[in-house]
């Protein structure tokens, strides 16, 4: 259960003066197949399909935003509702530090190292189910076509009940950006991209306990120059995930999945603070046990807006 903050890539490469406080939300609502990620043929019959919504609420406020130096700190909240499934209702709410400076490195151009601090609680069918502590270092650079970053981070999750899928999560993860134009902030959003993430979750017990590792490539294109009528963003990214586990359930081997993934997104830019348009995941996971199988579609629209 990895919990992420957004990428702080675009302060990287703009010095241009921001707001001191910073509101983002998303409305999302649509299809979901397989709900609680049941196989194939369970999932035929219990129904695991149905409409599914989900919201987003951030702020931010940005304690320190100098072109070198950037301290700031988010709150944030998160809710996903399934009307035919009310026990997979998912919600989150949590905080953030975000710190960010920059060094000159000489021939190598200036690096931009940064620190994330972040405390989250779930619910789940409005019932307290976990509670997750992360930390994340960082360190980007932005030179020419290119941005490159490069993290390592831990998590520690507890869950109320199932102590023994409680664990450590640690994960050291690259990631390369070819921008298609070298300058402006619009050339983040003309890019190819690629990463790569290595994990190794050490929960309380071994059949809990898994390494996997997760390339993913993917697109960005901006058709249009602002946030503005007209303008349209464009995504797509695959990934696949190998994941080892450490040790079978009783009277089971060890487990070895395979997860594939495909997202498509488009962003209709209706103003400079709102945005509305499809996205479609695919997802399959493959296991060496049958019983874990499982394929998954999401589509639907998705409403953003900023202030």
């Amino acid at each position: 259960m990895a919990t992420r903050i957004r990428s702080s890539a675009k302060a990287v490469a703009t010095d241009a003066p921001r707001k001191p406080w910073q509101i983002d939300a998303e409305l999302s609502g649509g299809y979901d197949s397989n709900v609680l990620l049941q196989d194939d043929s369970s999932n035929k019959s219990t129904g695991s399909k149905g409409w599914a919504a989900s919201a987003d609420l951030r702020g931010t406020w940005r304690f320190l935003d100098e072109p070198t130096k950037r301290l700031s700190v988010q709150v944030f909240g998160h809710y996903d509702d399934y009307p035919a499934q009310q026990e997979a209702n998912l919600a989150r709410i949590g905080a953030a530090v975000i710190g960010q400076t920059q060094f000159d490195l000489g021939s190598l151009g200036p690096v931009d190292p940064g620190v994330v601090v972040a405390a989250h609680r779930l619910w789940l069918d409005s019932k307290p189910v976990a509670s997750v502590v992360s930390g994340n270092v960082y360190a980007s650079r932005l030179s020419g076509g290119s941005l490159d970053v490069i993290s390592l981070g831990g998590q520690r999750l507890v869950y109320d009940r199932q102590n023994d899928a409680s664990g450590f999560l640690w994960e050291l993860a690259g990631r390369h950006w070819w921008l298609v134009e070298a300058d402006g902030v619009r050339s983040l959003l003309r890019r190819f991209e690629f990463s790569l993430r290595a994990a190794r979750f050490a929960a309380r017990t071994e059949p809990e306990t898994w390494v996997g590792l997760h390339p993913t490539i993917g697109a960005v294109w901006r058709f249009g120059e602002q946030q503005k009528l007209g303008t349209v963003d464009a995504s797509v990214r695959a990934g696949y995930e190998f994941r080892w586990y450490a040790q079978g359930a009783p009277g089971l081997p060890s487990e070895t999945q395979r997860i594939a993934s495909l997202r498509l997104s488009a962003a209709f830019w209706t103003c400079a603070q709102s945005s509305v348009g499809p996205y479609v995941v695919l997802t399959n996971r493959d296991s060496n046990i049958s019983a874990n199988d499982f394929s998954r579609t999401q589509a639907g629209l998705r409403l953003t807006a900023q202030w």
